[in-house]
């Protein structure tokens, strides 16, 4: 399958689709999964749901429509902050960053091998309302802290831009937190209150004021790229609340801002939440778009119209080979959206078609097995993404989810169906 556009998606957005919706959401576009949107829906195991509803169905709902076939989930913003303020990059290129790779080698390639995502295997669990001790503990403990949020937080903010700062738009405040962000008269002030912000342990201080001294003094955004994104949104937050242009009354916004931590990894943000609507867009590069959750379930409805109208021989051959690419017509939202983000040879691609051969696919199943087989590397050089020979993920698909079908019946039959291994 080639990686469509890669989104980030927040909870509502995923809600309002159907199952049928969700899979072909799954199957056409690479979605990150933030560390909030799993604690959101780990979260409503504490929620009261509607009546004739248990929370562990609620969440098991939400569960069978996140994407299993090609999500990934993106490590936690704090982690990356604490990676990046110690000195090790965090690359900002609208792909997302995933954790719990290990390094392996074989002949004389060396890759990455992710085996089962944790995230991946809790969504599966939790759609059978399978729920550990501990995840009940952390959606007990997640719904206890937006209970105390506190939006008058922030001594050092209100050093760096005064306690009384006031702005009349939204437009206002992003202008007056990237100026405070990227300006030189307060780098010691905005980087003492991005200790105070993720509340950096002293002795970690003391390394990064010594780091950040070695090199000049420079602006964060000069220093810690990525750091200053989130700090960023947190000034924005905190310059909206003060001038009553958001809510200091729904302790949820400070949760809907904190899915703005997660644009640097994506191409595209999908909601139909008020507050995204109004912030998100201004956070946004000219290489990003918004996209309205309702636009996108519109255009999946759409396709599953269309794909429903194939023969059920055509379909039984499974959705990878009847739909490994979008519709050519591009009053599809989708095919629009991979005319803008993807490789402008898709659609000459999808007009050859899949250039298959016994010979070809044995050498391909080779080479799988082969990366299946991999040793661990104990060069103990360092391997990324864009240094990798080869990077694979295991993951289970199902043979159907909703109305399709995902395996075709000869991999079923083969035994392909249980663990599926991508590589590239």
């Amino acid at each position: 399958m080639p990686g469509g556009p890669i989104v980030v998606f927040d909870k509502s957005a995923l809600q309002s689709f159907s199952l049928d919706e969700a899979v072909l959401f799954d199957n056409f576009y690479l979605p990150v999964i933030t560390p909030l949107f799993f604690m959101e829906t780990l979260a409503d195991l504490e929620k009261k749901v509607r009546e004739g509803q248990t929370p562990e169905q609620a969440v098991g709902i939400i569960a069978a429509k996140t994407p299993i076939m090609s999500g990934v989930p993106n490590v936690h913003h704090l982690r990356l902050v604490q990676h990046e303020l110690l000195g090790h990059q965090v690359k900002l290129d609208q792909r997302p960053l995933v954790g719990q790779g290990r390094r392996v080698t074989t002949g004389d390639r060396r890759g990455i091998m992710i085996k089962e995502l944790p995230e991946m295997d809790a969504f599966q669990r939790w759609q059978e309302g399978s729920f550990l001790e501990i995840e009940r503990q952390y959606a007990r403990q997640w719904r206890a802290e937006l209970a105390r949020w506190d939006p008058t937080r922030g001594k050092e903010f209100r050093a760096v831009v005064g306690a009384e700062a006031r702005v009349k738009n939204l437009s206002q405040a992003k202008e007056l937190a990237d100026r405070h962000v990227h300006g030189s008269g307060q780098r010691h002030a905005v980087l003492k209150a991005v200790f105070e912000i993720f509340a950096v342990p002293e002795p970690a201080q003391r390394e990064i004021v010594r780091r950040w001294k070695l090199v000049g003094g420079p602006s964060l955004a000069e220093f810690a790229p990525y750091t200053s994104h989130v700090v960023r949104v947190e000034f924005f937050l905190q310059l909206a609340v003060q001038s009553s242009l958001i809510s200091s009354e729904r302790a949820s916004n400070t949760v809907d801002m904190a899915y703005l931590f997660y644009l640097p990894f994506c191409m595209a943000f999908i909601s139909d939440d008020g507050l995204h609507m109004r912030t998100v867009p201004l956070f946004l590069n000219d290489q990003q778009t918004f996209i309205l959750g309702d636009a996108l379930k519109a255009d999946l409805a759409r396709l599953s119209q269309y794909y429903s109208a194939l023969s059920p021989e055509v379909l039984e051959k499974g959705i990878y080979s009847f739909a490994p690419y979008p519709p050519i017509d591009d009053s599809f939202l989708t095919t629009r959206l991979w005319d803008r983000f993807m490789h402008p040879e898709w659609r000459k691609r999808m007009s050859r078609g899949a250039e298959r051969s016994p010979e070809s696919d044995a050498k391909l199943l080779a080479e799988l097995q082969r990366m299946d087989a991999a040793q661990e590397d104990q060069s103990g050089e360092p391997v990324s993404t864009d240094s990798a020979h080869f990077l694979s993920i295991t993951r289970r698909i199902p043979v159907r989810r909703g109305k399709w079908r995902i395996i075709s019946r000869e991999a079923e039959d083969q035994g392909l169906s249980t663990t599926a291994n991508e590589g590239t």
